[in-house]
């Protein structure tokens, strides 16, 4: 099973919006799933905006945390109205009623800047209690954590498509990276004339169509050379083809592969009873090729599980994606 975990949860918004509340029964009602955030980068960015302070630095670590789609951010927002009558029955510590409307005011800016992108979600709870507000958002996160690829590239492509233009030097272009965990299970393939087993074949739970990959007219080529050329590379070590002559095992950090191609890393090093799977992609259009990318890049991580006895104890597969340009062609 793919898991596509939460790395923080990010409550945002503005005073007397109900945030805190929000966090006492999110974890509640979730039983403490998440690393649960009560303001991050956005409230630094807004604060700092509404004090005049330098707020590049602020912008970046927003759009990086934004960036991480692992991260899941809430907006907190109900209408100005509500805010206001908040505010006149229980007060603030540190706003007055003309600095908490120009707080909202900010707020409200940024929700239209980014509330189309897939890992951030905006929620009016003008007319919500504060349980039905917990479980519009612990159903909305755990929804996102058991994506399939089909819905992980779609989240790239939605974000991509959203970029706000105020904070990227160039629209339809971001930097990406985000974590995904399949399960490796093991099945019987063949019987020996006596009707034992006579091996194990290990496969990732979501399996690829290899004929599919292989042979896609535009990119099995390319493919078919990364797959001979990675898995070469690892047996070779394990034979210690490699400038130090020395036989690698299952442990080693020196099964990579490089080129200067759109898929221009990938790393697999094993720990434990994991395979960390880190890929790095020069430049990715997200409309055409980054499915296939991903479905390929899933299907080699399967390869490289059953090429050696020595992963045979290999339970998950961790998929770390960084894409440095997730763009569209227009």
């Amino acid at each position: 099973m793919i898991r596509f975990p939460t790395n923080f949860l990010v409550l945002e918004g503005p005073d007397c919006v109900g945030k805190t509340s929000l966090y006492n029964e999110t974890h509640k009602v979730s039983r403490f799933s998440w690393n649960i955030q009560d303001r991050s980068w956005l409230s630094m960015l807004v604060y700092g905006r509404l004090y005049g302070r330098d707020t590049n630095q602020l912008s970046r670590g927003l759009w990086e945390e934004l960036t991480c789609l692992n991260n899941r951010v809430i907006l907190v927002l109900p209408t100005w109205d509500i805010v206001a009558e908040r505010f006149k029955s229980r007060g603030d510590d540190f706003q007055n009623i003309t600095s908490l409307k120009k707080l909202h005011e900010i707020f409200d800016e940024y929700r239209e800047q980014l509330e189309f992108l897939p890992n951030v979600k905006v929620i009016d709870n003008s007319e919500l209690s504060i349980e039905d507000s917990a479980d519009v958002v612990s159903g909305w996160v755990r929804s996102k954590e058991i994506y399939g690829l089909d819905e992980i590239a779609a989240e790239v492509l939605r974000f991509v498509s959203n970029v706000p233009g105020t904070m990227t030097p160039k629209d339809c272009e971001a930097t990406l990276d985000f974590t995904f965990y399949d399960d490796v299970v093991f099945t019987e393939r063949e019987k020996c004339d006596d009707g034992e087993w006579s091996h194990t074949i290990p496969y990732l739970e979501e399996q690829e169509d290899e004929d599919e990959i292989l042979s896609d007219p535009d990119e099995g080529e390319y493919y078919t050379k990364i797959l001979t050329e990675f898995l070469t590379k690892i047996r070779g070590e394990f034979n210690g083809v490699n400038e130090y002559k020395e036989k690698q095992t299952s442990a080693s950090r020196r099964f990579v592969y490089t080129d200067d191609t759109c898929i221009s890393f990938i790393q697999a090093m094993h720990r434990g009873n994991t395979l960390d799977f880190h890929t790095v992609l020069r430049s990715s259009n997200v409309a055409k090729t980054f499915i296939k990318d991903l479905r390929f890049i899933h299907y080699l991580a399967s390869r490289v599980v059953e090429c050696r006895p020595e992963f045979r104890n290999i339970k998950e597969v961790r998929f770390r994606f960084n894409i440095n340009s997730a763009h569209l062609v227009r």
